[in-house]
């Protein structure tokens, strides 16, 4: 007669060993998890402003990606909009007089993303502080209360746990997007 199957002793071997294997690779996991927080975000946050640049050269209006939430964090994720500049009665919003570069007043939202993981801290440079704006030919636009465009807007990602590390994301005034990593502090809060 044969025996089939495993006897309760050598289940509870591989049981054991099976756990030991799983408590030394958790730390590493975790680790892992976090490293690619960053990258995922900042790729997220890139597919953003490349969909509202070609929105904006597709529509022929203004398109602006804006912090999403009441704290306006980026980190509370964000929307995309044609003319954020307007309320729904087409008032101006910006406390600052931001005015409007297109001649319609539609404030259509075209999309809408969730908040970004905990372990993440998106910040902006005084260009991309609560939202930044292309034009109908998929310009950078200036920050009010300026008439002439920064040379550069600027995001850095980082994990909220160190502050060596992070991505940078940098729109040039042609609308053009690019990404480097950025290391000596820059992730510094």
């Amino acid at each position: 007669m044969s025996n089939k199957g495993f006897s309760l002793i050598e289940l509870m071997v591989t049981l054991g060993i099976a756990a030991i294997v799983v408590t030394a690779a958790a730390p590493a996991m975790k680790s892992m998890v976090e490293n690619n927080a960053r990258p995922s975000e900042a790729n997220r946050l890139l597919g953003a402003l490349r969909y509202a640049r070609g929105e904006a050269i597709k529509r022929r209006l203004t398109v602006t990606l804006k912090t999403n939430g009441s704290s306006k964090s980026w980190a509370e994720g964000w929307e995309i909009y044609t003319n954020t500049l307007f309320d729904d009665d087409c008032n101006i919003t910006d406390e600052r007089g931001y005015s409007a570069y297109s001649d319609t007043c539609t404030n259509e939202r075209l999309r809408s993303d969730v908040e970004t993981s905990s372990a993440i801290r998106i910040t902006g440079d005084v260009t991309t502080t609560t939202h930044i704006s292309f034009d109908k030919n998929g310009m950078l636009l200036p920050k009010p209360p300026t008439v002439t465009a920064a040379a550069t807007a600027k995001f850095i990602i980082c994990n909220h746990n160190t502050d060596s590390k992070g991505i940078s994301i940098s729109i040039v005034r042609t609308g053009r997007v690019s990404t480097k990593e950025v290391t000596s502090g820059n992730c510094a809060p």
